[in-house]
């Protein structure tokens, strides 16, 4: 076996960058003040034209920029070049790696594996080293021998039976460079089926969490399901542990690292839902809005709710444990550590780890402030335009926000919903080019991961986006500075259906946002006045009295209904009790907030022009 550390053609050793985890290249004269890992690469005897590549800690995932490729083993197919460098090839795109040159001031370049043709910066070099650690050379010959074995799909399924050592996730990671899509999918079909194979692949596979908790969560609940028609398909409450720190980050971009996260994938595809509709939602502190939020999307159609959440101070908890134990939503415990982001890791277990969600044909991805509403001369509630939209071969939906502003409102009127109080929109003038950002609605089984705005499949599958109006929805017009992404759709559909987008509420409430830590945006706890100043409140107060175009004719057409479901929500005595339990704590904490503001002269940062938001909230 042969070992060795890699470089670039202009002699940069290679590594792993600690804090993107992407394969670049170091200045040599100051690399070792970087924060890197070694990569070492070794050759086997069996396959003579790859090149194999590991961390020298061999636990790090590596990320090969603009490439499928995101593992902690890594097979490149190399050529030797007339010049004694060699090219190094992904073998499913075909395409060659390219080694930027170090930035002078960042001290490295990354890595990226999308060249077409081979010219200095796609050549690189082999330096043979000697290798100590027993386990890189275990792991070795265990790869030796395992491509000795693999001809098919079959030699995966008896590596998974037979396998003994201890790199079994290496090397079922490896395997996914051989495999074709279709063998991976009957492997998917026989770990849904063999209750003996999901028990080896968790077996060999101790640290991944596809193997030993997805996949038998998924099949287990799926078999329960199939034999008892009425099982309810919602629990109350869950935890997502830390154990799932990792989904704020692996599948988001639709690589796949281990072969049960792609198997798992199959088979929630397979799964075929009975119900049509629910919303994924994160919440944190923001306890206020959530009952006329579930009310107005319960009478609208949504039939359920799964709601994560994670450092509550405001004591929403309350109210989330009524609205579960009543048997209206999912309420999901997010446990997040400094770091993590928030939100991602909450849709990479929803749509990873949740097996109830895949009962539902249709899941609508949207925030607390962000309110779908149908086009009431079209659509009588949500579920009519996706029974409308369901003719179409469509797997995702891009829904364009409208932007309300804000409504003068003191003290407890607040807690008039925001439907009925905030009922002008802004001139788009005043969003820019956020009046293009989409929310996302998609078919659940369909998708292997989310961000805030648009739904992710693994890298090999296409989707069906379209618009509100069932054109394609296409990204290639992105705004200056920012990359083409289906964040931002080039044409803004209005017409069928939209999200109401309460973004400023009030002056009262645009304070408190300011001053709480919320959603993804930290795990600390208390006030912060870092947002008092004049670029942040300058937003709130440059629509605050003009750039109103016109008055909202949609929301009046269900207020009646959503008033009723409000008032039945607010009729069980539990979640009535809840509910006023975090309008106090809102109002006291209100209260303690402006007082903290005087006491420390945070007005005074103000020019005169946003002084005034200062006498909007009441101070």
């Amino acid at each position: 076996m042969e070992f060795f550390s890699l470089f670039s053609y202009y002699h940069h050793p290679i590594g792993i960058n600690k804090k993107t985890k992407e394969i670049s290249n170091f200045q040599k004269i100051n690399h070792e003040k970087l924060d890197y890992f070694n990569i070492i690469a070794f050759k086997t005897n069996v396959e003579t034209d790859s090149i194999f590549l590991v961390a020298s800690n061999l636990e790090t995932v590596m990320d090969l920029a603009l490439s499928p490729i995101k593992s902690r083993i890594i097979r490149l197919k190399y050529k030797l070049l007339e010049d004694g460098c060699i090219s190094l090839e992904v073998p499913s795109t075909n395409k060659y790696l390219c080694a930027l040159l170090p930035h002078d001031l960042l001290g490295f370049g990354r890595i990226e594996g999308n060249r077409r043709n081979i010219g200095d910066w796609e050549k690189f070099r082999l330096k043979s080293i000697d290798i100590t650690s027993e386990k890189i050379i275990s792991l070795s010959y265990e790869v030796s021998k395992f491509i000795n074995s693999l001809q098919n799909e079959s030699s995966v399924i008896n590596l998974i039976k037979s396998y003994d050592g201890d790199f079994g996730s290496y090397l079922l990671s490896l395997s996914l460079s051989f495999l074709s899509s279709d063998s991976i999918i009957s492997i998917s079909k026989k770990l849904s089926l063999d209750e003996n194979l999901r028990a080896d692949i968790a077996r060999i596979c101790p640290d991944d969490f596809w193997a030993t908790q997805a996949i038998p969560s998924l099949v287990s609940w799926s078999n329960a399901r199939a034999q008892n028609p009425f099982l309810t398909a919602d629990s109350p409450s869950i935890q997502c542990s830390h154990i799932y720190d990792p989904l704020s980050e692996l599948g988001i971009d639709g690589k796949t690292v281990s072969l049960a996260q792609i198997c798992n994938y199959h088979i929630r595809k397979s799964i075929s839902p009975r119900k049509e509709l629910s919303i994924l939602t994160c919440q944190r502190n923001e306890g206020i809005y959530l009952l006329e939020w579930i009310a107005w999307h319960r009478v609208l159609g949504v039939e359920w709710f799964y709601i994560y959440t994670n450092n509550n101070d405001d004591d929403s908890e309350y109210l989330l444990s009524a609205l579960s134990q009543e048997g209206l939503i999912t309420w999901i415990n997010n446990e997040v550590k400094p770091g993590i982001k928030v939100q991602q890791k909450a849709y990479g277990h929803a749509l990873n780890i949740l097996p109830n969600i895949l009962d539902y044909k249709w899941t609508i991805l949207i925030d607390m402030d962000e309110f779908v509403i149908p086009n009431p001369e079209k659509f009588n509630n949500i579920r009519q335009y996706f029974e409308w939209q369901s003719q179409f071969n469509c797997d995702a939906i891009a829904l364009n926000w409208k932007f309300l502003a804000s409504s003068d409102v003191k003290d407890h009127d607040i807690f008039i919903p925001l439907t009925q109080r905030c009922t002008e929109f802004l001139s788009d003038a005043v969003i820019g080019e956020g009046t293009r950002l989409v929310k996302s609605a998609f078919k659940t089984s369909n998708i292997y991961h989310s961000n805030a705005h648009y739904p992710v499949v693994p890298d090999n599958e296409l989707i069906g986006f379209r618009l509100t109006d069932n054109e394609p929805h296409r990204w290639n017009h992105p705004p200056a500075g920012e990359p083409a992404s289906p964040a931002f759709s080039d044409y803004v559909m209005l017409d069928n259906i939209r999200v109401y987008h309460y973004f400023h509420k009030s002056a009262q409430e645009w304070f408190w946002k300011s001053c709480r830590n919320r959603g993804g945006d930290s795990t600390d706890m208390g006030a912060d006045f870092a947002l008092i100043e004049d670029g942040w409140i300058g937003n709130f107060m440059n629509q605050a009295k003009d750039n109103r175009v016109d008055k909202d004719g949609w929301v009046s057409s269900f207020a009646a209904r959503h008033k009723k479901e409000l008032d039945a929500l607010r009729s069980i005595p539990r979640i009535a009790q809840a509910e006023n339990l975090v309008r106090r704590k809102f109002s006291t904490r209100m209260q303690l907030l402006k007082n903290e503001l005087k006491v420390k002269g945070m007005q005074n940062k103000l020019n005169e022009k946003n002084k005034d938001f200062i006498n909007m909230i009441g101070l």
